[in-house]
């Protein structure tokens, strides 16, 4: 709490910031303080902008503010700091004062979102306007009420005046921008790479709101990945990391960003679920000895021998996510020369991209194109790339 002490020809008056209006003494500090003295008549409140219209679908990272007509006094939790910073600043054995022009007769409370935002918080970014900031964001997919309080538990003028009715407005929360996204899922551990945020910058209503930062790659990977990185577009980077957020959340696993995986990114950051699982890569080299080498969190942990795709049936070549599963499944289908093929019993299959997948396969030997388009190994070593390789698994095969 805060005292201003002005001197006046024949006393001095005793203006404290407390929203209790009207009442003829208060407590502070231990102290009864005499607050009979009187104001001027408050000049009324209006609310004149709020940045949302009403039943509006807004993206994640829209600044949510709210103006009025006059000046605003102080939220308590300013006047708590501001007391707080004065007193270890000013006081004495008897007593804490400051010049009565920088505090308001009364406090201000602020507007109220719901349901509730985690880490959100409504600060005055200007003597007219309060501006509501988070850390995470709202959650897509959620309708909101924004409610400006009337009377003594809203917003009040520097003089006291108080809003006479109330307003409220809903609306909704779509999905934001492919750079928020990224920086969603950044937060969350899906993608290969950390954001920080820049020292100071505030989230205006998402976490895609933060302008200013800095992406780095958590791990060493080869530049056959790297480079197909890019913030703002939606590359297989993004789409490998949405599909395994959605593997994670039992979702189906369509790698599009829908309203439902931005729902599940914000709420999972506002709660702090994080991706524990290690970030796992594929890279098929077709060259002459053909080779896979699995990559866990940036390290080459394993590597085989693998078969490609002949001449008349070759692999895909680019980067793919893991789509589908099985630790062992029926492939069947047509040869080259119009015969057909029904294998059963094929192990530890993860395809990648159409009827292109790793799995085991039994040959004489392994290192040169003999599959239909398959990466091919031998079973015992597709076992042990099979657990590595989780629905959003990113695949690169590389040309010859």
């Amino acid at each position: 709490m805060v005292v201003a002490t002005a001197k006046t020809s024949s006393r001095t008056v005793l203006k404290v910031a407390l929203a209790f209006v009207g009442a003829a003494s208060l407590s502070l500090f231990g102290t009864l303080v005499d607050v009979t003295a009187s104001h001027a008549a408050p000049a009324s409140l209006a609310v004149t902008t709020i940045s949302v219209k009403k039943n509006s679908t807004i993206n994640p990272n829209t600044t949510i503010s709210v103006s009025f007509n006059e000046a605003l006094a102080p939220t308590m939790s300013s006047l708590a700091t501001t007391s707080s910073t004065t007193s270890t600043s000013t006081s004495t054995s008897t007593s804490t004062s400051i010049t009565s022009t920088t505090v308001a007769s009364y406090y201000s409370g602020t507007p109220v979102l719901s349901p509730s935002v985690v880490g959100g918080t409504w600060v005055e970014t200007s003597s007219r306007t309060f501006t509501f900031e988070s850390t995470y964001g709202l959650v897509s997919g959620v309708r909101y009420s924004l409610r400006v309080p009337s009377g003594a538990a809203g917003p009040r003028s520097s003089t006291g005046g108080a809003l006479s009715t109330s307003t409220t407005i809903h609306f909704s929360v779509g999905v934001g921008s492919t750079t928020a996204l990224n920086r969603d899922l950044a937060q969350l551990r899906y993608i290969p790479l950390s954001y920080a945020v820049a020292s100071g910058t505030k989230y205006p209503g998402g976490l895609g709101g933060a302008s200013k930062g800095t992406w780095a790659w958590r791990f060493k990977l080869p530049k056959q990945l790297t480079t197909q990185w890019n913030a703002s577009q939606y590359t297989v980077i993004t789409k490998g990391a949405v599909m395994a957020l959605e593997n994670t959340n039992a979702m189906t696993t369509d790698g599009l960003a829908s309203t439902a995986v931005w729902h599940v990114a914000t709420a999972n950051l506002q709660k702090h679920i994080l991706d524990k699982s290690p970030w796992n890569y594929v890279l098929v080299r077709q060259a002459l000895p053909q080779q896979l080498h699995l990559y866990v969190n940036g390290k080459d942990v394993y590597d085989s021998l693998v078969n490609t795709g002949i001449p008349s049936s070759t692999s895909d070549v680019g980067t793919f996510p893991v789509y589908l599963r099985f630790t062992s499944t029926t492939m069947s289908g047509t040869n080259p020369d119009g015969s057909h093929y029904n294998d059963t019993g094929i192990p530890w299959v993860s395809y990648f991209s159409g009827g292109d997948a790793l799995h085991g396969f039994i040959r004489s030997g392994y290192g040169w194109p003999q599959s239909l388009g398959c990466i091919e190994m031998p079973f015992a070593n597709a076992g042990i790339v099979w657990p590595h390789t989780p629905i959003g698994t990113l695949v690169t095969v590389q040309p010859f």
